[in-house]
């Protein structure tokens, strides 16, 4: 994780002043114990000893999972026992420990260490141990084991909440609210979601601040050098920082730095558990003056967890996209009439089925949908046509359009092929609730760079641009490509054939279920139908 580039002292000096003005620096003539400090006079400690302050080590064993003595009187005694040696032993196979039962010293320096508050074990379960291997499939197959973790049951926030805000606490120092702004930018490169700052901390769906001790929430910070932050499963929203820690940007001798904590606790917020693996940020324990970045096991936790994939860089969450395409729900938004297997719908089918197989069309991702759309104009401008058509994975044609447009340019028709497939995709997130994700190509270099700015964008047809990309700016998930012509064939040629402005979506599965489809609602007010 880069740091901000200033001079050491006066780096440290804006830090502790501006952060927290009643915040001590950390040097050795000033430093206050940690509470954790109790650990070292028990190193050596084993079952049957019988020391004064075993009862704090079960209290920390048991704040972090560990522990629970059905006897309290247990709990509160000094007695090294064999549930206390058991706690022992799981930590240190958690956190990669020689497996003693006995406080050595190397676990007394783990233990010690500055960490998060949220519990390694919940309700009794440990996951930071257990192995999940990762395939990859290539020219030479090789295995990964990852140790990220999620909480039981496995909470998240639902497809259609992915887009989620974030608020600061009133009084939260300025100065702590860019390296979470960052961390939030880092979990969004690397997800599907996005994250966008509020000034109602009441409103946001993430709610982070400072506190000292007990705050309310069940979980009492501690002071300086031991529970550093904690935040709560989905979709609680709660991210909580000890303000009584000495806080820095960037890696600080003897100071934690912010973003490193918020990267960590952004995780839990998503749905992530503690790691066993030491160098991801999902690992529980950060030492003081460092600084860390996500690492491969927490990304791929979060993508196992979301169910994400990766595509020309961008990061799509994986839905059943068939859901709308199969069984079509009441809140459809276009009303299904059975296409009766007459002469022209016969003729339909045998068209799409002749002229499918032969085009130069790539597959996108199995999470995907893909839009071809083309317009087609006999004039500049003249007689014109749009034709658009929706694939998966597979090739299987979901929907398709195609309809005159009167008379437009080439440019203008290419235009309304694109906005029509963006209404239509627009109008089916919203009636499934979903998250759909979509990517576009066109043949037309011109419509490309007039959507990502990249060219300057004509007067004439500024009015059906700035429609286009109100349309898109609408629409979660959705990536523009360029295809070549052969590749755009199939709807070239519905755009050529202007036929009525029919919609036609796909109503069965499998490789078949492009044979069976539905008349739907007609995208112009001419009360003139025919089919294909």
């Amino acid at each position: 994780m880069a740091s901000k580039a200033f001079p050491l002292f006066s780096f440290t000096l804006i830090v502790f002043i501006s952060l927290f003005p009643h915040a001590a620096l950390a040097n050795s003539n000033n430093e206050k114990s940690s509470p954790f400090d109790f650990l070292k006079h028990l190193q050596g400690c084993h079952k049957g000893d019988k020391l004064k302050g075993i009862h704090e080590l079960k209290t920390y064993l048991e704040h972090f999972g560990y522990l629970n003595y059905k006897n309290q009187s247990q709990a509160n005694n000094d007695d090294f026992d064999d549930l206390l040696e058991s706690a022992l032993k799981t930590y240190q196979l958690n956190y990669h420990l020689k497996v003693t039962g006995t406080l050595d010293s190397q676990t007394v320096s783990k233990m010690m260490m500055p960490r998060c508050g949220v519990p390694d074990i919940i309700n009794g379960t440990t996951r930071m141990t257990s192995g999940k291997k990762n395939q990859r499939h290539s020219s030479t197959s090789f295995h990964t084991v990852s140790h990220y973790t999620f909480f039981p049951g496995s909470p998240k926030w639902p497809p259609s909440k992915y887009s989620l805000t974030y608020g600061f606490l009133p009084q939260t120092p300025s100065r702590a609210m860019d390296p979470v702004a960052r961390a939030f930018q880092t979990w969004a490169a690397n997800t599907h979601f996005r994250f966008a700052r509020v000034q109602d901390y009441t409103t946001a769906d993430i709610k982070i601040g400072f506190y000292r001790g007990n705050h309310g929430d069940g979980s009492s910070f501690d002071g300086r050098g031991g529970i550093l932050a904690h935040a709560f499963a989905p979709q609680d929203g709660r991210f909580h920082y000890d303000a009584d820690e000495t806080w820095a940007v960037g890696a600080t001798p003897g100071a934690i730095d912010l973003e490193t904590v918020a990267l960590h606790e952004i995780g839990h917020l998503l749905g992530l558990g503690h790691s066993s693996v030491e160098g991801a940020i999902m690992f529980a324990r950060i030492p003081p003056g460092s600084t860390k970045g996500l690492h491969s096991d927490d990304i791929q936790g979060i993508r196992a967890l979301y169910k994400i994939c990766s595509y020309n860089g961008s990061y799509w969450q994986m839905r059943r996209v068939s859901v709308w395409m199969t069984s079509l729900d009441p809140k459809f938004p276009y009303t299904g009439i059975q296409l009766m297997q007459g002469k022209e719908g016969v003729k339909t089918l045998t068209y799409i089925m002749h002229v499918w197989p032969r085009v130069e069309w790539k597959t996108p991702p199995i999470i995907l949908l893909k839009w071809n759309t083309d317009g087609s104009s006999m004039g500049q401008p003249g007689k014109s046509g749009i034709g658009g058509v929706l694939r998966d994975y597979g090739g299987h044609i979901k929907c398709l359009f195609s309809c005159p447009t009167g008379e437009l340019s080439s440019n203008q028709v290419e235009l309304k092929a694109m906005i029509k497939a963006l209404q239509i995709s627009k109008d089916l997130i919203a009636s499934s609730h979903g998250n759909h994700a979509f990517i576009f190509e066109t043949d037309s270099t011109n419509i490309l760079a007039w959507i990502n700015g990249s060219s300057e964008r004509p007067w004439r047809d500024k009015h059906l641009i700035m429609e286009a990309l109100n349309l898109i700016a609408q629409l979660p998930h959705i990536l523009f490509l360029h295809s070549n012509r052969e590749a755009n064939s199939l709807t070239d040629n519905f755009a050529k054939l202007e036929l009525v402005d029919n919609i036609y979506v796909e109503s069965g599965s499998g490789y078949f279920g492009f044979l069976m489809c539905f008349f739907l609602r007609r995208y112009r007010k001419s009360p003139s139908v025919r089919l294909l």
